[in-house]
């Protein structure tokens, strides 16, 4: 039977500082594993959903409200700031949500911001 001479050379009296590097390596592989993650999720399911919408003579809210049943996304804005009773003429089909929200808000001084699954709608100030 043939000896392990591998586990014969090694001396324990080191064996805690193999722990601890073997600690830092799985701490290294974490930290590493969790952006790159990240990064793969990062195209989330609402802002790759594909819309389909032929809307006409529909006031903006009713634009969002059918965003909002077609994907999981869902729209904050101060009624006050964003006139939202605009009416708008769209048609449009398999197209992602931030293309609809650039020709909807085109030239109509909003804005909108993504967070997770909800998107901001704020006007802006031309300079």
């Amino acid at each position: 039977m043939k000896k392990n001479r591998f586990l014969n050379n090694v001396e324990w009296k080191n064996y805690s500082s193999v722990k601890k590097i073997i600690r830092k390596m799985k701490l290294t592989l974490f930290i590493v594993l969790i952006p790159a993650i990240q990064i793969l999720a990062g195209n989330a399911y609402s802002e790759g959903a594909r819309l389909n919408l032929n809307m006409k003579n529909s006031s903006i809210e009713d634009v969002l409200g059918s965003i909002e049943k077609q994907s999981e996304s869902y729209f904050l804005y101060n009624g006050k700031l964003v006139d939202v009773s605009q009416t708008v003429d769209l048609k449009m089909n398999e197209v992602k949500i931030d293309k609809v929200l650039d020709r909807l808000f085109k030239g109509k001084n909003i804005q909108y911001q993504i967070f997770w699954h909800y998107y901001q709608c704020a006007k802006y100030a031309i300079l």
